[in-house]
């Protein structure tokens, strides 16, 4: 399997937006224009795998133990997706859970 190049025109697809860092892995060459664009933006370059999620607090659950369907939706979309902006956060969330609502 070959190497992914991540240049200034992709990086920003593998920021980690919540920690301002980006993890560099062994399937990733990061090129020069890459690491100056990462710099400007005043991002930190780690090179190695991402952290287990499993190591964050635990989730605030809703009734009957089960976690906050709310929150769950919100940390997928800034983690998977880097969506950070809260009202775009907000009005995705509100169409998840209400297209969650119909189908059910």
């Amino acid at each position: 399997m070959g190497k992914q190049l991540i240049g200034r025109d992709n990086v920003e697809q593998f920021i980690c937006h919540d920690e301002r860092k980006l993890y560099v892995n062994k399937t990733m060459i990061l090129s020069p224009g890459g690491k100056d664009y990462l710099h400007e933006q005043g991002v930190t370059i780690v090179y190695g795998e991402r952290p287990m999620t499993g190591s964050k607090p635990a989730q605030k659950t809703g009734s009957a133990g089960a976690p906050d369907l709310n929150l769950t939706v919100q940390e997928i979309l800034k983690r998977d997706y880097a969506i950070t902006d809260i009202l775009q956060v907000s009005a995705i969330t509100k169409k998840v859970l209400a297209k969650l609502d119909n189908d059910q």
